[in-house]
């Protein structure tokens, strides 16, 4: 009896610790698969290759917990989407870079309207921050080329304007030069303000001239060798004893340095146009 008692208690303790192995063996496995999967989820986040997260889809299916599974598929599914989210977000974030450079607006259209079909709302709306900045420079583009065809316009009438004055008087004679920091018609030439900016004619030179050619007087002179051959255009707004017809000079050109005015000198033989007297 004894030994009956015996031999069934040492082999129900056998079957325990077999029991408690195959337990401990069991969730060895479950740990493992886990594990494994786990690993590799980790390792496709990184890579971000396909290939890498479909063996981590696989490895998933083999997790034998099923709690632990779901655990896994649920984070290989906000993987998956997350890396949508960033492929989409650089592919984009790339295109805008390149219009940014070229500032096209009809690409940027384009853009527009793919990127509002866009699923997600947060990268919808980075994106569209970044199209605002672009639109701005875009603009700005726009009235910075607007202003320089007006300006370019302007200019154009202005050439033409002063091309086709009318000459009032014509005269041939001597050109001199002479620095000051005042007119006699009180403009304030200090600091090398050699220029006055006229309503019909823009940015003409400063001549003292007779009492004869009123303040405002426009002259044009002819051919000028010392300003490479151009007609250059002058307002009288000074005076000189020396300066009038039957003079030493017929005019006497402002300049801002006594150095410019030497390396001027006496230009003789100049023609000049009366082409406005006065303002």
């Amino acid at each position: 009896m004894n030994k009956k008692i015996i031999t069934g208690f040492i082999l129900f303790t056998v079957s325990i610790f077999s029991f408690t192995i195959s337990l401990v063996q069991y969730d060895e496995t479950i740990k493992h698969t886990y594990i494994v999967a786990n690993k590799k989820l980790n390792e496709a986040r990184t890579t971000k290759e396909d290939e890498d997260l479909s063996e981590a889809e696989k490895l998933i299916d083999d997790v034998i917990n099923n709690n632990k599974k779901q655990e896994l598929k649920q984070y290989l599914l906000d993987l998956r989407v997350d890396i949508e989210k960033e492929l989409i977000l650089n592919h984009y974030l790339d295109e805008l870079k390149l219009i940014d450079t070229s500032l096209d607006d009809n690409k940027l259209k384009v853009i527009k309207e793919e990127i509002d079909i866009i699923k997600y709302d947060e990268i919808t709306e980075q994106l569209n921050n970044e199209i605002k900045k672009i639109e701005e420079k875009i603009s700005n583009k726009k009235k910075a080329e607007e202003e320089a065809r007006k300006k370019a316009e302007e200019a154009k009438q202005k050439a033409n304007f002063m091309a086709n004055a009318k000459v009032l008087e014509t005269l041939k004679g001597t050109l001199t030069a002479y620095t000051d920091t005042h007119t006699a018609c009180g403009r304030s030439v200090a600091g090398g303000n050699i220029y006055y900016n006229d309503k019909q004619y823009g940015k003409v030179y400063i001549v003292a001239g007779d009492k004869s050619y009123p303040c405002g007087t426009i002259v044009r002179f002819k051919n000028m060798s010392y300003f490479g051959g151009k007609d250059i255009y002058a307002i009288v707004l000074d005076r000189g004893g020396a300066i009038g017809k039957g003079k030493r000079a017929l005019f006497d050109l402002l300049f801002a340095k006594e150095t410019s005015a030497n390396n001027f000198g006496v230009r003789r033989n100049v023609t000049c146009e009366i082409l406005r007297r006065g303002y």
